[in-house]
């Protein structure tokens, strides 16, 4: 049981794909709906590519929601998000590092739950594995974004 509700996590996946392509589908952060899970919708206030200051308002199966902003961008590397509203509170990025055969590509969280219904629900609930579980598909369906261009 989770006492303090924090929730650490990171997943990861090796990609057949140079960073500079794999970072290209990440900062496209509008793109997020196409590929990411039909349970996972994501809303911006400002069109175009990420930058830091970007917003997006995200639902989870309609009863979780909040607002991630970019932080940090470092070209090919690393996108940074804080998790700044809403249901969720700290920090998550995507982190790309090159390795033989590819990139490994990882998201990672350090967040912990703000409602009091989030945070009594963490006490009988492993929510980090349930996030991972649920990164693994997303890490696929990066995979299988790629795959198509």
């Amino acid at each position: 049981m989770n006492v303090d509700a924090t929730i650490t996590r990171e997943d990861s996946i090796l990609l057949q794909a140079d960073p500079e392509r794999v970072f290209n589908v990440l900062v496209d952060l509008h793109s997020y709906n196409e590929w990411w899970p039909r349970s996972i919708r994501f809303r911006f206030d400002v069109p175009g590519p990420a930058r830091v200051g970007t917003r997006m308002r995200i639902v989870n199966e309609r009863l979780v929601r909040w607002v991630a902003e970019v932080t940090a961008l470092e070209a090919n590397r690393r996108i940074t998000f804080r998790y700044a509203e809403g249901a969720w509170r700290g920090t998550a990025g995507w982190t790309l590092k090159p390795e033989p055969g590819g990139v490994r590509v990882s998201y990672s969280i350090d967040i912990r739950p703000v409602p009091f219904w989030l945070r009594m629900l963490s006490r009988f609930l492993d929510l980090g594995a349930m996030h991972s579980k649920r990164m693994q598909g997303v890490l696929q369906r990066l995979k299988a974004r790629l795959s198509r261009d």
